[in-house]
């Protein structure tokens, strides 16, 4: 009896997470929808972005749009949620604004920037929304950059002359850096 008492918890406690889940999804993509869009919202996602709108957004610095693959508009939505809020809080700490030249990648669009000859990779973190890769104008902001986000536990960072690549991806080697030939 204990051991289904504890199942049923956990059941319960899985179900909350999934809600305030779906509620963080939910303020991130509303703002990228159109009116007519949002007309056809579930009811119960009606209710549930009622509740976060009264909340607030977590995200202070950025917009979930910032994150969309070029080839599918609102798909910035399956960015990964724990991932972005550590990205605010580096943006924060960093105390610079953050371009997003990539973010999440459809399938699709890494198989394209490989034909073209760039630095995608078939297993790619982008393509899992645990990946970001962030416009940098100087030595200084890439060291602040890359400094930031192993204080935040980010540790995999690919450098290039004008970007900076963070990942969250733990089916990937951790405490790694690597440097790109050429930029995109």
């Amino acid at each position: 009896m204990a051991f289904l008492t504890g199942v049923l918890n956990a059941l319960k406690r899985l179900m909350n997470r999934s809600i305030i889940n779906r509620q963080i999804q939910l303020a991130f993509t509303l703002p990228t929808l159109s009116k007519k869009n949002k007309s056809k919202m579930k009811p119960e996602d009606q209710l549930l972005f009622q509740g976060f709108k009264a909340q607030g957004s977590p995200m202070k610095y950025f917009k979930l749009n910032e994150f969309d693959s070029p080839d599918s508009p609102g798909s910035g939505s399956m960015m990964d949620i724990e991932f972005l809020k550590v990205l605010d809080k580096i943006r924060e700490d960093c105390g610079f604004p953050f371009k997003i030249t990539s973010g999440y990648r459809t399938e699709a669009h890494n198989q394209a920037l490989k034909d073209t000859g760039q630095e995608a990779v078939d297993d790619s973190a982008h393509t899992r929304g645990k990946a970001c890769d962030i416009a940098i104008y100087n030595g200084s902001q890439r060291m602040a950059l890359v400094k930031t986000a192993l204080k935040y536990g980010i540790n995999r960072c690919g450098i290039g002359k004008t970007f900076c690549h963070l990942d969250s991806d733990i089916t990937k080697p951790r405490m790694v850096m690597w440097l790109y030939s050429h930029d995109r």
